[in-house]
């Protein structure tokens, strides 16, 4: 399939990894969203690798069409690690299963980014994040699009600046 109107543009994907649901927006260097949305796993009847392999594949079709050039995926919060997140162990480690796995997908590229929340200052909670994008149907494919919106805007002259110090 072949997308209309993209050239030579550097599309970017922006991923929100979750187990349950990851968020995903493919967006045009002007912030514009060429498609985003969320995968779901069906957590009663998947195992874990099963899970993450759904995701993988899943992704893959979803954005074979755009084929972007630069990612960046949000981290787990660092804060998730002392248990005063409200994230317990076993969901940790599958957050970082996930996140992995992502990251493994786009490692063979350049443009791979990884952000953490908190370098996101003034990152708005999910309500917020759903009334800026009012297409959004989910929070997490929501903050799909504001994390690639705030690396468009913000990050990837935070990330240069600090490349050259």
């Amino acid at each position: 399939m072949r997308v209309i109107g993209m050239g030579d543009t550097v599309i970017l994907l922006a991923l929100d990894p979750s187990i349950v649901n990851t968020g995903y927006a493919i967006l045009h260097p002007d912030g514009s969203v060429y498609a985003s949305g969320g995968i779901r796993t069906r957590t009663q009847t998947k195992g874990l690798q099963e899970r993450i392999h759904y995701l993988q594949s899943n992704l893959s079709v979803l954005i074979a069409p755009y084929r972007p050039q630069e990612i960046v995926i949000e981290l787990p919060p660092s804060f998730s690690y002392g248990r005063s997140g409200g994230m317990n162990q076993a969901s940790i480690q599958k957050l970082n299963l996930v996140t992995g796995a992502f990251i493994g997908m786009f490692a063979h590229l350049n443009g791979l980014h990884l952000v953490l929340p908190e370098q996101r200052k003034g990152k708005r909670g999910n309500r917020a994040d759903r009334l800026m994008n009012p297409k959004a149907t989910t929070n997490d494919e929501a903050d799909a699009i504001e994390l690639g919106r705030w690396w468009l805007r913000i990050g990837r002259q935070l990330m240069e600046k600090g490349a050259r110090e």
